[in-house]
């Protein structure tokens, strides 16, 4: 990414991972979704997957 100012390295930093995450989050709810019958409420897969993204990330 070619620095034009300071502020856009930054920006590109703080926006790709956001969008790295939303990607994984969409591609894991997809899979699982068509995995099998077992369903749980959208709260609950969203919490699960956001836990999987923490502890992949060892945070």
């Amino acid at each position: 990414v070619p620095e034009i100012n300071g502020e856009w390295p930054a920006a590109v930093r703080v926006t790709l991972p956001v969008v790295a995450d939303a990607v994984i989050v969409l591609a894991v709810s997809v899979f699982w979704s068509r995995k099998g019958p077992v369903r749980k409420s959208n709260s609950s897969n969203n919490h699960d997957v956001s836990a999987n993204l923490d502890n992949l990330r060892g945070s």
